[in-house]
């Protein structure tokens, strides 16, 4: 769609390989992005590479997050990174606290839930066994 001509005379325009704009962010960088109805906090490791914030701080203090596992927030507020804020949990684990308010609940009765929730289950598979 362009000429041999157009394509020399565009490439003095062009962005040369290397070029950075203005506004690129240097490593460490938090930023705060929108997603899935919450805001996140998020930091540049490297070039065009963002991880989650509460888990990039999480893995410095504690190691990796096992598979399977989740960083959750302990007041429920996404952008309250405080370490003392978050804690880890399984998915079956998580699942069972959304089901039952997720967020809206205290943490400290999260326990007091999967307890609940362990007991259900026990209870069904013991019924189901006499039947």
């Amino acid at each position: 769609w362009m000429s041999k001509s157009q394509i020399e005379k565009s490439k003095k325009t062009r962005f040369k390989k290397g070029n950075v704009p203005h506004n690129t962010k240097s490593d460490y960088d938090v930023s705060i992005r929108h997603r899935k109805g919450y805001d996140y906090m998020w930091i540049r490791i490297g070039l065009a590479k963002w991880v989650q914030y509460h888990r990039w701080l999480w893995i410095q203090i504690y190691g990796e997050i096992p598979a399977g596992h989740n960083i959750q927030f302990k007041d429920g507020d996404t952008t309250n990174c405080d370490i003392d804020n978050l804690y880890i949990t399984d998915r079956k684990n998580q699942l069972v606290i959304n089901q039952n308010g997720g967020n809206t609940i205290p943490y400290e009765l999260h326990q007091t839930i999967q307890l609940i929730n362990k007991l259900k289950i026990t209870i069904n598979a013991k019924q189901n066994n006499r039947s």
